[in-house]
């Protein structure tokens, strides 16, 4: 598969089969202005900010973050066995905008398959200011197993 993206557009183009890569991200619209984004990831690879012609979903500048849950399918599990996972949004290039706004210092007990849990970091109820925000997940220690699904519900923010 290869792709470009157009100039003055931003459109990206795909050729030949395209895998769905669903490490990247997608919204879907929910009710009225409230949109979802929603990841699925394994330990092996976790979501991140990344610089690549928009291929990674953003929640846009200015969205207010209603809610975010972390669904999980299979249990996490560190190197160290008593490891957090911290859920945040960075800009594109990497700058924080909060690396734990929306689940901070998840501990890996209560990360076991079937579990939800639920954001409450600094950004959930708020808007993420004046950049665009890419999820990044960041564990406190390396992981050695776990897959999971991020929901993630947000309102634009104004025109």
């Amino acid at each position: 598969m290869s792709y470009d993206i157009d100039p003055i557009r931003g459109v990206v183009r795909h050729y030949n089969e395209r895998a769905i890569d669903e490490t990247r991200g997608g919204v879907e619209q929910s009710d009225g202005r409230v949109k979802t984004l929603e990841f699925v990831f394994d330990y092996t690879d976790l979501p991140e900010s990344a610089e690549d012609g928009g291929l990674t979903v953003s929640i846009p500048a200015g969205a207010a973050i209603l809610d975010c849950y972390l669904d999980v399918e299979a249990d996490f599990t560190t190197s160290g066995g008593s490891g957090t996972v911290d859920v945040g949004l960075e800009q594109a290039d990497g700058t924080a905008i909060d690396v734990d706004g929306l689940i901070a210092a998840a501990a890996e007990g209560d990360l076991t398959a079937g579990a939800r849990i639920t954001g409450a970091g600094a950004l959930v109820g708020e808007r993420i200011g004046a950049n665009a925000g890419q999820v990044a997940v960041a564990p406190s220690a390396s992981l050695t197993a776990g897959e999971g699904r991020l929901l993630v519900r947000y309102q634009p923010g104004p025109a």
